[in-house]
């Protein structure tokens, strides 16, 4: 008995579909890896973040960010920024809206109020999220927090202010030079013992100007 060609034909469509099916499994896989890594990210940061839909309402956000803004809730996720912050200030809702239409917003120094009544020194930053397209469909928030490096530098200023005051102020010429003998610093006093005004002697090599 003559034996009937095997017919392929069936079969080929069958495993073509099996392996786009794999493949697409694979690709969703791999997003939801990517998804699940940067949701980690965003919860785990030290920088109090978070990330605003077209709306205006939260859909991401770092544990720091309640933390921080001594928030009462649970979950940010759903709700509008002005039920989370409802005495966000005037010039912030207009950055949100700005924001909104593509625009970058700082690094800002703010200062703000906590609930508790701490006042905090923050550098605030607001991203446009942009699909490929180009459209802005939310925004990205961050916050440095920089109070204490604030006041570090405020007290280094008035410091220097002082030092200066005093040595402006000694009846002896005091003057700073580097490695080099290059003069970086001479007091005004020079000019009531010298012909010479600071200006002239800055950047001059103290030795030349002395004669033995």
């Amino acid at each position: 008995m003559k034996k009937e060609p095997e017919n392929h034909s069936e079969k080929a469509p069958i495993h073509t579909l099996e392996k786009e099916l794999a493949s697409t499994q694979g690709q969703l896989s791999k997003l939801y890896s990517q998804e699940l890594f940067l949701q980690q990210v965003i919860e785990n940061s030290p920088i109090p973040i978070a990330g605003l839909d077209g709306n205006l309402c939260f859909f991401a956000y770092s544990r720091s960010y309640i933390e921080y803004f001594e928030l009462e809730f649970d979950t940010l996720l759903g709700k509008h920024v002005n039920d989370v912050l409802p005495n966000l200030p005037d010039d912030w809702q207009e950055d949100l809206k700005v924001c909104l239409k593509g625009s970058r917003i700082g690094p800002d120094k703010k200062i703000i109020t906590l609930p508790s009544g701490r006042v905090e020194h923050i550098t605030r930053s607001l991203l446009p999220l942009n699909f490929p397209s180009g459209k802005t469909v939310g925004i990205i928030i961050t916050h440095e927090i920089s109070t204490e490096q604030d006041a570090i530098e405020a007290a280094l200023r008035t410091s220097e202010q002082r030092y200066r005051e005093m040595v402006e102020n000694l009846n002896d010429a005091i003057y700073i030079t580097d490695s080099e003998g290059i003069i970086s610093y001479i007091s005004p006093v020079i000019s009531s013992i010298t012909s010479f005004i600071p200006q002239e002697l800055v950047g001059k090599r103290f030795q030349e100007l002395v004669h033995y």
